[in-house]
């Protein structure tokens, strides 16, 4: 699982880790979009199974692995996530082994606003353990925006999911929208333990360049798409995936 000593020293990964609602969806959508060109540039996306549902660049199954098993998070909720027994962390540990290894780049890059639910010293140890024999070195990338903002649309996110009333009743430390969620100087001293914390204003870049993308591709030394506003917004529903189906057999179609 570990690999030669001497490849996983030479192997970085930028591991984005949200916020929620900070742009998390298009830049995964883009990354997914884009994973081909990246490796053939040296940079591999690492997505899809079996640290995210097929195709999707959200490495939520992942991510559950690691976090304490008192938190109510999205996925456990609507279960479709394993909770962090060391079966389901070690299946998920060697299918991501596995994709790390078999490719040739030293650089990787992995997403997911789950991560950001990351707080305590054991779950910074369990991350360490089972990261740190594949990758030398790892760089988190970490969105931050005004609490207000961010507050209301987390809130709306989690209507629109159907979570709120699943996180009725539940305490303020279980439920991913309590208090301690929006502590952004716990929230970076984590993320500060795990590695060199890169920190991104999410309303300054959005002021300055009408777009969170070319911050996150800065961050991750990557060129950002030319056309990189078809992935905005976009969201990775079973409606949109069926529309992209259909727009792709049309274009073979017609092609």
């Amino acid at each position: 699982m570990t690999g030669n000593k001497s490849e996983v020293k030479n192997r970085r990964l930028f591991l984005h880790v949200g916020t929620h609602k900070t742009g998390t969806t298009s830049f995964q959508a883009a990354l997914c979009e884009m994973a081909p060109q990246l490796r053939s540039a040296g940079f591999e996306v690492l997505y899809g199974k079996p640290i995210a549902r097929k195709r999707s660049a959200n490495a939520f199954l992942l991510a559950n692995c690691f976090i304490r098993p008192s938190l109510k998070t999205s996925p456990r909720l609507l279960r479709n996530a394993p909770m962090p027994d060391e079966a389901d962390t070690q299946r998920v540990m060697a299918g991501l082994a596995k994709m790390v290894e078999a490719s040739a780049a030293h650089d990787f890059v992995m997403s997911s606003e789950e991560f950001c639910l990351l707080r305590t010293p054991e779950e910074a140890e369990r991350l360490l353990q089972h990261l740190t024999p594949l990758f030398s070195e790892i760089v988190p990338i970490l969105c931050l925006r005004s609490r207000e903002a961010w507050a209301a649309s987390r809130e709306n996110q989690l209507n629109k999911t159907s979570v709120t009333p699943l996180l009725e009743g539940v305490s303020d430390a279980e439920s991913t929208n309590g208090s301690w969620y929006y502590q952004t100087d716990e929230l970076c001293a984590f993320w500060e333990g795990i590695g060199r914390l890169i920190v991104i204003d999410y309303d300054a870049v959005l002021e300055r360049d009408g777009s969170v993308f070319p911050a996150l591709f800065d961050a991750i030394e990557q060129t950002p798409p030319d056309k990189s506003k078809e992935w905005l917004n976009r969201r990775d529903t079973f409606a949109s995936r069926m529309r992209r189906n259909l727009s792709n057999l049309k274009q073979r179609l017609l092609d």
